[in-house]
Parts: structure tokens; C-alpha cells; sequence
């Protein structure tokens, strides 16, 4: 590994040749990852062996494969490309710091490796302009709580929000994050000040849900107008901020399909319930003679609409019968929409209802992993629910549907530089009754 191996390569400025090596290192370093995972330590050094043959690394890259190598046992490799990185960082410190998202992802890196001297002081060369943007701003404030600096991230969130026009919007989001810091009294503050700004009536649902998932009394919960007003704001930026969190949803649901040997025939009439901007409509697609798009958010099917990828769209509730398309579907899909869903009984029952006999379902939800809640579901601070899986078999069967054909937990996305767990599930209404 050369000794300008760390210099940082987070522009986009390149040529094609270049990109494509910063993608193979990506997908290499994924699939080592993998292989530790799945126990195959030898195989997996033998991936990073390939990635260093890459020579110069971009910052995270080097931080990641240090990782990968010192967990396999490799020590002294790992402490080389430590090296190497904290000496490419120093060496290029001045062009690092005319880029604060620059600044932020090496201080990461570094606090990712156990480096907090050398992360704080790239922290503290961010912190004067991080407050420009609101994502700057999160990750820093992600990145100071992870080194036990939860003071500066809270200057740094309150004094981003000074001044701006949306008041509620940016207080519920760094509620949020805060929250998802284990912040809580950090949390508390932007929440009080959220409620201190509302101004309509979905503000004011919002706000309920995000107090319900804090813990804090409600009188009137109501999810359906937190999830209008959640998606309409989140619609213009959904794909770009879901690719940042490497969201999964839809690929995992690709992967079940696949392992099913479903037939690309072409044929079925498929429901993609939740459909929000249309990521999952591509994959259904060979499966398909035409598929339906739904979803509670107007401005969702706005964008899902603008890219000609459904055959219908239509605004429904999943918890209200009366709001389906007419008719059966072969296939129901739904990626990361019932987390915002506490109990699922009736809206399984209404997949039940239009579910063709020998019609398959599959869902993902973010999988509920506390003890105390083996047969069950709760709403977490993220202003999403977890459910169990015991929870999930008990209201199939509740539903009429039978044991799932696949079960299985997966890495949903990354939050605040944290894998979420996932359950993704696939179960097939039976084709006939039996007595």
C-alpha cells in the first residue's frame, strides 16, 4: 500500500476507469464483510488481500479494510493501513480542509479505527461551516456523540436550526437523530421545541407520534396523518436519501424472488403495496403482466408517476378496505411500509381478502429483537415499529395465512453509522381450502 494511499478520493471529478475501481473496492470489502459473517475467514482475507493490491484507497475504504483485516487477526496489517491512512490524512490536511464533508468522513474514519485525538481535531476544523447544511450537520452530531462529545453535537444542531424558516420540520429531525443517539435529553429538547412551531393539524400528528414513540402520553394518535405528512415532505429527496442510508428494502425482496424460482413468465397481476417513488416496480417487472402501485402519500405516486413504471397508481390506505384497486392479485409486495404500522392484523387481513388462492406475499418490517417483546411489536424513537417474529407468525395465522416459505433477517439500511435489522418474509396463500 503506497504512502499517499489515504488521500482522500470523495469527489466526483474522475474518469469512468476510476469510478470503476472505487466500485469493485465497494462491492470487495462488501463481500468480505459477508464472508466474515458467514464464517469464512480465509476467504475473506484472501478478498482483502485484493483490495490492497488495488494500491491508493479512498479514506473510508482504508478505515474499512483496517477493520475487516484486525478482526480476522491480521494485527499487523492492520495496524500498516492505519498507518498509511493517518499518514495520507495528515500529509494531505490542507486539501482536506477546503471540503468539510471531506473533513467529516476522514474524522469517521479515523474515529472508526479508535483515533479520537486525530478525529476530533478534523471535527473541530468542520465545525465552523458543517452548520451550512442539515446533513453536514447530522453527521457531525453523529459523529461527536460517538466520541462522547454529545455537548458539541447539541450546539452544533442548535445552532443550525437559529433562524430557519421550518422550525417544526428540522426540530422533529434532529429529535430524531438525537433519539437515535441514545440522546434523550437532547431529543427532549427538539421535540418541545417541534411542538412549540406546529401549524397544522398533520404537523400536530407528527408531533403526537414522535411524543407516543418518545414515551411521553398522547390523547390522539393518529398514524394516518403522520404518514401523509412524513412522505409529501419526504417525497422530492426519497431515492437520494435512501441510496445514503444503502437501503436494502427492495433488494432483499429481489433476492427472495429469485430464491423462490418464481417464473419470469410475465403473467400475474401484482400489487406493490406502499409503492413510494417505485424502487421495487423494476424487479417485478418480469414477473408481471401489470402491476399496481399504491400508496397514502400524493406526492410519492407524484414522483412514482414521472417515472412510467407502474401500469396503475392510486392513493390507498392499507388499513382501509374500501381504498384497494378492484380485483385479486397473484403477488403482493411491501418494502419498508409497515414500520410505520403498529398492528398488522388488519392489513393482513385485507392482503388476505384480495390475495389470489396460491398468491404469494412478502413484506419486510425492521425485526423487534428485545426478549420482553417475543410475541409482539413497539414504536421506537426513530418513529418506526419493530416487530418481533413470533408477532408476525401469530397474525398470519391469524389472517389465514400458513407457516412462511422464507423467513430470514437481513440488514435493512445503516442510521447514524448503525446496521438496522430486518425480517424479510414470503408466504403463499393456499391454493386450495383443505377440511
Amino acid at each position: 500500500m503506497s504512502k499517499n494511499s489515504a488521500n482522500q478520493t470523495c469527489s466526483t471529478n474522475h474518469g469512468d476507469p476510476e469510478l470503476e475501481k472505487f466500485a469493485f473496492i465497494d462491492a470487495q470489502l462488501e463481500k468480505a464483510r459477508d464472508l466474515v459473517t458467514e464464517g469464512k475467514q480465509e476467504e475473506a482475507l484472501r478478498t482483502c488481500t485484493d483490495v490492497l493490491k488495488q494500491g491508493d484507497l479512498p479514506i473510508q475504504s482504508a478505515s474499512t479494510l483496517a477493520r475487516i483485516v484486525r478482526h480476522l487477526g491480521q494485527d499487523e496489517m492492520a495496524d500498516q493501513i492505519t498507518s498509511v491512512l493517518i499518514e495520507g490524512i495528515r500529509k494531505n490536511l490542507e486539501s482536506l480542509s477546503q471540503s468539510t464533508p471531506n473533513l467529516i468522513i476522514a474524522a469517521q474514519s479515523l474515529a472508526d479505527l479508535e483515533k479520537f485525538d486525530d478525529a476530533k481535531q478534523l471535527s473541530d476544523l468542520a465545525r465552523p461551516t458543517v452548520i451550512n447544511d442539515v446533513h453536514l450537520t447530522t453527521s457531525y452530531c453523529s459523529l461527536m456523540v460517538s466520541m462522547d462529545y454529545e455537548k458539541d453535537a447539541f450546539s452544533a444542531a442548535t445552532e443550525f436550526i437559529k433562524g430557519k424558516p421550518d422550525q417544526f420540520e428540522i426540530a422533529i429531525h434532529f429529535a430524531m437523530v438525537f433519539a437515535h443517539l441514545d440522546c434523550r435529553e437532547s431529543a427532549r429538547h427538539f421535540l418541545f421545541h417541534a411542538r412549540e412551531h406546529v401549524t397544522s393539524k398533520s404537523q400536530r400528528a407528527q408531533l403526537n407520534y414522535q411524543l407516543a414513540a418518545h414515551g411521553y402520553p398522547v390523547d390522539d394518535l393518529d398514524q394516518h396523518a403522520m404518514a401523509v405528512e412524513l412522505f409529501d415532505n419526504f417525497a422530492d429527496t426519497y431515492d437520494e436519501q435512501l441510496k445514503l442510508l444503502e437501503n436494502n428494502g427492495p433488494s432483499l425482496l429481489y433476492s427472495v424472488l429469485e430464491d423462490l424460482n418464481i417464473p419470469k413468465n410475465g403473467t400475474r397481476r401484482i400489487l406493490d403495496a406502499g409503492c413510494g417513488t417505485g424502487l421495487c416496480a423494476p424487479f417485478l417487472r418480469p414477473y408481471a403482466n401489470e402491476v399496481f402501485g399504491v400508496d397514502l402519500s400524493v406526492s410519492m405516486l407524484e414522483k412514482a408517476k414521472s417515472k412510467s413504471v407502474y401500469d396503475y397508481l392510486a392513493r390507498t390506505d392499507l388499513s382501509v378496505a374500501a381504498t384497494y384497486p378492484e380485483g385479486t392479485f397473484d403477488m403482493i409486495v411491501s418494502s419498508d411500509v409497515l414500520v410505520y404500522v403498529g398492528a398488522l392484523d388488519t392489513v393482513f387481513d385485507n392482503f388476505q381478502t384480495i390475495l389470489k388462492p396460491g398468491g404469494w406475499l412478502l413484506i419486510t418490517v425492521e425485526t423487534e429483537t428485545d426478549p420482553k417483546r417475543a410475541n409482539g411489536f413497539r414504536l421506537y424513537s426513530s418513529g418506526r415499529y419493530k416487530h418481533s417474529d413470533g408477532y408476525l407468525l401469530d397474525t398470519l395465522a391469524q389472517t389465514g395465512f400458513p407457516k412462511p416459505k422464507i423467513l430470514t433477517h437481513a440488514r435493512l439500511r445503516d442510521e447514524m453509522a448503525k446496521p438496522i435489522l430486518g425480517t424479510v418474509l414470503a408466504v403463499q396463500k393456499p391454493a386450495f381450502l383443505t377440511g
